[in-house]
């Protein structure tokens, strides 16, 4: 059978309501490529956009689309863009986030083909992703507006093959040919307009979902500053791609614009965009001038950098994606509007409802909000005045009942995204489907208010532990007792069994009523009793308000994370709770290693840490307990951790506390001036006492880069320990 003409048809009927259509072709890849063949052929021909999305290099064998291929991973550089049909390539795997993220490059009356292994198959064939596939295969079979297309056996022939074709709804679209296409888009532009020319500027904060021309809505308003007066306006968003449809719309609307990548001028008005970083300069003086910041896809940026340009910028908007595929904009609401209300408390925010790009109840925009929790929100309630603790039920949570449970899979994935605005369609995979993976919630009133989430890891045998502690290997799903091993140094705690938290999230209703710190009892009382965990852990991103909570129910710091975490924007905080003998010995002994150097650890941080947590960790966590040497002797322990550094395992800045103390002992035992020539004795200061920055020494000793600044420290310091070894022996003889 030749599907071109059903594809025909069913393009002519989404052009007509403008709407998008879902195409299921499930069977084997080849001839999944056969069956829409022509039709992709006919696309492409006629001048229209084809994206094909594949993991397999070797697949889109239409010679005319292959060129336009791109990998899941790289979806993201598709923001901004727009498309006119999609082939989607499942049979390697499936990435639930290049699914959600790629339909919103799709325009209105386009086709979506989904390509998968058979359905009976589908799911089997991918075991990382089996609950959540099998989920989605039930949503297949059961939503009526998606086209099905299936494979029959190979004896089979293809002409015997009918489509399931999709059951139409009642469809409506914006068809308006002026520049702003609804009234709620005209309130937007004109509330972003009157905030810019006011005397007393104040934030004004957009939400809206995909297609509703919240990029557009922010060119247009640009635009009509610019033509109206002299303003310099700056965009900024996580990659410039995003910031695209707003340079698109920005020159459409500005007569005799001058256009360049990333800035569009028009008299004496510019636009331009910069990244979030360089809008965060140290100097006041260097910080870039303007009289409006526009934040595109604000909730994708880290909550740390929104509240300095919040400080910085008094003309702020700040838009974003209510149900996005980087993060949510509920959730980003919810968390930010307390830090609007301290700073500015007359912020306004607009939303916008009505879809541009496709029409209202879009069946494509239905089904993936729907199968990838895009839409999915806390339950709705009510706690009674003062709820007690006897009223909540706290229970551990079968996962193969829970993928089929919709109302609980959609409260846990809205608790989530309420209490971490940056959950993504991926992390409701890993929920599901990651091994050891297990959950435990909180019951009101038969809904789940609260969940926390962890994953069983380490066990590692001596020898595998060794090579992740020598950085030779980094098994997957191991997350603190690799990071232990390694960047805290003890070799022997990627033995050690684990509960790391991976999320805890509370329904905003019910916070401040101990249902976080009982789901944290819960979990360590299952982990003490089977008898199989030694620690319960949990990694986050540092702020005073979790450092306190974290404190509070009884777990100690173990180790900080020198870069900042690419999803909270902070530095990782791993904290520990031991559940047995072994794991109280364990967690000893790497918080008092994390004591010894947190002094050090913090002045590496100095610069880039927020003032408050700077605060907090030194009262908290240094204080008066902080362990230091009462003497400079070079110990067996100190010795190994200097070896890893020489030999080249861990690095200057895991081991800065311990080269800090070979200095000081070679000083005063008089090893320090004879082992090294007077150029390694001042590179050795500028690094390790004087602290100076990498770019001043390199500038200072005329080194090309960090690497031979690096090897220059290795050379000294290894020299230096080399003389200090003698006197290191003589002393445990």
């Amino acid at each position: 059978m030749d599907f071109t003409a059903t594809f025909h048809e069913l393009e002519a009927h989404c052009k007509l309501y403008n709407h998008r259509q879902l195409i299921v072709v499930a069977g084997e890849r080849g001839w999944g490529e056969h069956c829409i063949g022509t039709f992709i052929q006919d696309t492409f021909a006629s001048g229209r956009k084809v994206t094909w999305m594949t993991e397999d290099k070797g697949a889109g064998r239409i010679a005319t689309v292959r060129d336009d291929c791109i990998h899941p991973s790289l979806v993201m550089t598709r923001l901004g863009t727009e498309t006119d049909c999609i082939v989607f390539d499942a049979h390697k795997s499936f990435d639930g986030n290049a699914f959600a993220a790629i339909s919103g490059t799709l325009n209105g009356g386009g086709l979506f083909f989904l390509l998968i292994p058979a359905l009976e198959d589908w799911p089997m064939g991918q075991p990382s992703s089996q609950r959540f596939l099998t989920r989605l295969v039930k949503f297949i079979l059961e939503d009526t507006s998606v086209c099905l297309l299936q494979q029959k056996s190979q004896q089979t022939r293809q002409q015997d093959i009918e489509p399931r074709l999709p059951v139409f709804s009642k469809l409506s679209g914006v068809t308006s040919d002026s520049l702003i296409k609804t009234p709620d888009q005209q309130s937007v532009v004109d509330s972003i307009v009157t905030m810019a020319l006011s005397k007393t500027p104040y934030p004004v904060v957009m939400t809206a979902d995909r297609g509703r021309g919240k990029s557009a809505a922010l060119g247009i308003a640009a635009a009509q500053l610019m033509s109206a007066a002299a303003k310099r306006i700056i965009i900024t968003a996580p990659r410039f791609e995003v910031s695209k449809v707003f340079f698109r719309h920005l020159k459409d609307n500005c007569s005799n614009a001058t256009q360049h990548r990333g800035s569009v001028s028009i008299s004496l008005s510019h636009c331009e965009f910069v990244p979030p970083d360089k809008l965060l300069l140290n100097q006041e003086t260097l910080k870039p001038e303007a009289d409006l910041l526009m934040v595109d896809e604000a909730a994708a940026i880290p909550a740390f950098i929104l509240q300095r340009l919040l400080d910085r910028y008094p003309a702020i908007v700040f838009s974003t994606t209510t149900h996005g595929y980087e993060g949510s904009g509920q959730g980003f609401f919810v968390r930010f509007q307390q830090t609007l209300d301290l700073c500015n408390s007359n912020w306004v925010k607009k939303s916008l409802h009505t879809p541009i790009r496709w029409s209202e109840n879009d069946p494509l925009e239905s089904f993936i909000n729907h199968c990838m929790f895009l839409d999915a929100a806390p339950a709705k309630l009510q706690p009674s005045e003062k709820p007690g603790l006897n009223e909540f039920h706290f229970t551990e949570i079968d996962l193969d009942a829970l993928a089929t449970n919709e109302q609980q899979l959609g409260e846990i994935a809205g608790l989530l995204k309420q209490a971490h605005y940056r959950t993504r369609p991926s992390d409701m995979v890993q929920l599901l489907d990651a091994p050891e993976s297990s959950l435990v919630v909180c019951c009101y009133q038969q809904h789940i208010i609260a969940v926390l989430w962890f994953v069983s890891e380490g066990g590692l045998s001596e020898d595998l532990a060794h090579q992740v502690y020598c950085g030779k290997r980094r098994p997957g799903g191991h997350m603190i007792p690799q990071s232990l091993a390694h960047h805290a140094g003890i070799a022997e705690a990627a033995t050690l069994r684990y509960n790391r938290i991976v999320r805890i999230a509370v329904h905003q209703d019910f916070r401040r009523t101990g249902v976080g710190s009982q789901l944290l009892q819960q979990l360590i009382d299952i982990s003490t009793h089977t008898q199989k965990t030694d620690i319960v852990g949990a990694s986050f991103g540092t702020t005073p308000e979790l450092l306190k909570f974290w404190q509070a129910n009884g777990f100690v710091a173990a180790r900080m994370g020198l870069k900042r975490n690419a999803s909270s924007g902070t530095h990782s905080l791993i904290m520990l709770l031991p559940v047995s003998e072994r794991g109280s010995m364990m967690t000893a002994c790497l918080n008092r290693r994390f004591r010894t150097q947190i002094t050090d650890t913090l002045e590496l941080l100095q610069p880039g840490l927020d003032p408050d947590i700077y605060k907090t960790l030194t009262q908290e966590l240094r204080g008066a307990e902080a362990t230091q040497d009462s003497d400079d002797m070079i110990t067996a322990e100190d010795q190994k951790d200097i070896n890893s550094f020489t030999q080249g395992y861990r690095g200057f800045e895991l081991n800065i506390t311990v080269l800090k103390k070979l200095i000081t002992s070679a000083q005063k035992k008089g090893v320090f001036l004879a082992a090294l020539n007077t150029e390694q004795q001042k590179l050795l200061d500028a690094k390790l006492v004087t602290m100076k920055s990498n770019q001043s020494i390199c500038a200072d000793f005329g080194f090309t880069g960090k690497q031979e600044l690096d090897s220059a420290v290795k050379m000294a310091i290894t020299r230096l320990y080399s003389t200090m070894t003698l006197i290191i022996s003589e002393s445990f003889s």
